[in-house]
């Protein structure tokens, strides 16, 4: 123990810290301070750290070690932390894996210092000095952890012990436990005193003193903000003293941005600025910024007859220009699809401006954009085809390799809408699972009793219905053909793992070091296999197989007659979402996401899909375990129960509440049971289960999304994650039927004996309230990214079936697209509007859910919805 002691106080002296100056009996390298220890040796400091060891205790040398040996809890690591911590590169507010060794760090250090004090006091305060600093700013972090975490008090007594060693941000952090305590006068007494006695005068400052005064402001603008305490003008005036005190700090910029929303133009063009500066110096809050940038500039209306109006978007043209040539291509990727939309803007300076960024994402990622372009570039519309063409005909985009790269994603895109919507021979086979074939194998050997284990066992999990089969070349000749030759261009494998964008990291923005996204992709597409399956269902989507260069198979689905634009819309604000609840700490701390696949839309009719293995549809699991119970109901009965869209309230509630719910029981939690066997893969699943749920439910509701019936909810047979598939039915559209939607979302009985004893009273309350606050709190952010549904003939809203595409489609607004957008709006406001009720005042984040959930679990909602639904299930 002894020498766990020492080792603990002097690790690696000679090896690691011998040179550099070195309080080693703290287990401290001041590299940064050469003035503390000067002339003082590595041998005289480690005596120096024996001695501080030995001495706490004087009853024996070996009790004195066994004693600090005991209070560092006998671990290197803990020790090499502490190490990091004094010298800068300990955990910080973002280091989420040391977030809980704060507390413990800032004890061991704390009894270091003390042990220590007497030894070092008068020989090196500087270097004692140095340690409290960091102390106090452990202290700090712990409240400001424990504040982000709801448990204010512990955050109170986090503040006393920091009071002590004084750091600079204590004011900081103190106002805003006030804050979260309700007491909002003191929480901008404490700013204000701060502020006046200590940053009277930034000129004089240090850049370090510059930003935390910038905080400081910040802080008391945005609280000014929350309570109107000032007026619009005045406000503004204090988000631009917090630009002012630190200009290089992109969240104060973010925050002067505001959301664009007031009509005068100086205001805008402050908000343009605000957000491009915001992005020159940071991409923290890039799906904020971004998407509200762009959206101030295209959504402006010009008035011919209003020469000012002219004037200011020329003025606003110039200055995304501007931030066009200054800021890193690569940031201007996740808003593709955004400016994409906009490509038929009236404006030919603003399609001009459009055009040169668009050209510029194509030559830096080429992949990237022409998989996100290839549904404009085979659209029906002739001017958006135009417009498009003008952009990949640009003479920047003449280079032999890109011209290349655009005919072979031009081939293959046409060869994979041939293969998609070419009609399927009559005399196909018919395939079989693996589980098929070995109960085939069973049934020949007359092994009756193993061939029913087998049947009971894999069906419905492993086996599948047999599906008819043919071939690629039987199809299409020249695909197989086209993707063997040599000369074919590497393709990225339209898959979420390869198509994902990722952003450097904060360490690489700080180094300014150089970041590009490789333009040759990491996996391609090498070949296609010759088998196609070809689903059961209405529009026939074919299952393939492409050949990865790095020697795996990836199935696709592709879907005929479907219009998949709004499914890659929303799978985009789906990852936009999700990139939001990592980000607010409540929401990353309950591990809440939304599980995401790629989907690419070919043209306004049909699209590649990934293919998700070992999904099972809601519908088939309960199907399943009532004909195991023997209680399944066939559909002649349940045709029979159905009751006509005009009958009335009375008799649907009866057949509902006294047939189908007696015949159906809920039996969803046996699944869970029943496949995920041992304790801990069971108890791990269901936590998947409510973690997935309710990001889902939140942003279905937000979105309106319906036809959510057993078919297109399915769950991972692997971790038990809920897919949703099939996203056709948006803005509320379900609620046109001839038997319209009349829950927001599904939550039957079955779905709540699987959340437990608690059902809905519990943490899916909870999660649900806390996935409610993070969408309202980034409204703005989410209003830009369904932005492009106004712009885009996205959903073909004013077209009807079967009359052709207009000769001329330009940009128009869409008023049907501009309704949906504004009951969006109105639902990440708070307002409750659903077929049944529309309530006029916005409900708190807790009201919201009340009212949506007792609306989703309504019998009388129940009762009057399709049969085909599946309301008793």
């Amino acid at each position: 123990m002894t020498k766990i002691a020492i080792g603990i106080w002097s690790v690696n002296l000679r090896e690691r810290f011998l040179g550099a100056e070195t309080v080693s009996g703290l287990g401290v390298q001041t590299v940064r301070s050469p003035e503390y220890i000067t002339g003082t040796d590595a041998r005289s400091l480690t005596a120096a750290a024996r001695y501080t060891v030995a001495r706490h205790h004087t009853h024996s040398y070996t009790r004195g070690a066994r004693h600090y040996g005991t209070r560092l809890e006998g671990t290197l690591p803990r020790s090499n932390i502490l190490k990091r911590v004094v010298q800068g590169t300990g955990p910080k507010a973002t280091d989420r894996r040391n977030n809980r060794n704060c507390v413990n760090i800032c004890c061991l250090a704390s009894d270091a210092v003390f042990s220590s004090s007497e030894l070092l006091g008068s020989s090196h305060p500087n270097a004692v000095a140095a340690l409290k600093t960091h102390i106090g700013n452990l202290w700090l972090e712990s409240a400001k952890h424990a504040r982000k975490a709801g448990n204010i008090q512990q955050a109170n007594m986090y503040i006393l012990n920091a009071e002590q060693y004084r750091p600079v941000q204590l004011f900081i952090e103190k106002a805003k436990i006030y804050w979260a305590r309700g007491l909002q006068d003191q929480a901008f007494t404490t700013l204000k005193r701060a502020l006046d006695d200590s940053y009277p005068d930034t000129n004089t400052m240090t850049n370090d003193e510059k930003k935390i005064c910038a905080k400081a402001k910040l802080l008391n603008a945005k609280y000014n903000d929350v309570t109107t305490r000032l007026d619009v003008d005045d406000n503004i005036a204090c988000y631009k003293e917090a630009v002012n005190a630190f200009p290089a700090w992109e969240k104060s910029l973010k925050a002067s941005g505001g959301d664009g929303a007031p009509v005068i133009w100086s205001r805008r063009i402050n908000a343009l600025n605000s957000y491009g500066k915001a992005l020159l110096y940071g991409h923290k809050y890039l799906y904020q910024s971004m998407p509200r940038m762009l959206s101030i500039w295209l959504d402006m209306e010009v008035d011919k007859a209003d020469m000012n109006s002219k004037l200011v978007q020329a003025q606003m043209t110039d200055i995304i220009r501007s931030f066009s040539e200054r800021l890193p291509v690569y940031l201007y990727l996740p808003a593709f699809s955004q400016i994409v939309s906009r490509i038929c803007h009236p404006i030919n300076e603003v399609y001009a401006q459009l055009k040169d960024i668009l050209v510029k994402l194509i030559m830096a990622y080429p992949h990237h954009a022409l998989w996100m372009m290839m549904c404009v570039i085979k659209s029906s519309y002739p001017q958006r085809v135009n417009r498009c063409n003008a952009v990949l005909d640009d003479h920047r985009l003449k280079i032999p390799n890109l011209v290349k790269l655009k005919n072979d994603f031009t081939q293959l895109a046409e060869k994979l809408i041939e293969l998609c919507n070419k009609s399927v021979p009559n005399n196909v086979s018919m395939s079989m699972s693996g589980g098929q074939k070995r109960m085939q194998s069973y049934k020949k050997k007359k092994c009756i009793a193993i061939f029913f284990l087998a049947r009971t066992t894999l069906s419905p999990y492993v086996r599948q219905t047999c599906l008819p089969i043919t071939t690629v070349s039987s199809l299409v000749r020249a695909l197989p053909r086209l993707l063997a030759s040599e000369n074919f261009s590497h393709i990225m494998m339209p898959f979420q793992e390869f198509c994902k964008i990722v952003l450097p990291s904060k360490a690489a923005r700080q180094e300014r070091m150089d970041f590009d996204i490789s333009s040759e992709p990491s996996v391609y597409i090498a070949g296609i296999e010759e088998e196609v399956q070809i689903l059961l269902s209405l529009q026939k989507p074919r299952k393939v197989t492409l050949k990865g260069s790095d020697g795996k198979k990836y199935f696709i689905m592709l879907k005929p007659r479907d219009d998949l634009r709004k499914d890659f819309r929303l799978m985009e604000f789906n990852g936009v979402v999700n990139r939001f609840l990592q980000d607010a700490p409540e929401t990353r701390r309950r591990r809440l996401y939304i599980r995401t696949y790629n989907v690419l839309p070919l043209n306004e009719e049909c699209g590649l899909i990934e293919w998700v293995p070992k999904l099972i549809g809601l519908r088939p699991i309960l199907t399943h375990i009532y004909k195991q119970k023997g209680m399944h109901t066939s559909n002649r009965t349940l045709k029979e129960l159905m009751c006509s869209c005009k009958d009335p309230l009375v008799k649907k509630l009866r057949i509902f509440e006294e047939e189908l719910l007696p015949r159906h029981p809920p039996v969803f939690q046996e699944w869970f049971k029943n496949v995920f066997t041992d304790p801990h893969g069971w108890s791990r699943v269901g936590y998947a289960f409510y973690t997935l749920i309710q990001p889902r439910l939140r942003v279905h509701r937000i979105t309106g999304l319906g036809d959510r019936h057993g078919e297109n909810i399915l769950y991972d047979q692997t971790n038990g994650d809920t897919v949703h598939v099939d996203f056709n039915c948006l803005f509320n559209k379900g609620e046109y039927f001839e038997w319209a939607e009349r829950v927001p979302f599904r939550l039957t009985h079955n779905m709540e004996a699987a959340m437990g004893p608690l059902k809905r009273e519990g943490m899916f309350r909870k999660n649900c309230e806390a996935v409610m606050r993070v969408l309202r709190s980034q409204t703005a952010a989410l209003m830009s990214v369904v932005g492009p549904f106004v712009y885009d003939p996205l959903v073909g809203w004013g077209r009807q079936a079967g009359r052709p595409a207009p000769i001329d489609c330009g940009e128009r607004t869409n008023e049907k697209a501009l309704e949906n957008i504004k009951h969006i709006r109105q639902r990440l406001n708070g307002m409750v509007r659903t077929k049944n009720k529309h309530l006029s005042l916005s409900l708190s984040p807790e009201g919201q859910v009340k009212e949506l959930i007792e609306e989703a679990t309504s019998v009388h909602n129940l009762c009057q919805m399709y049969m085909g639904w599946g309301p008793y299930l």
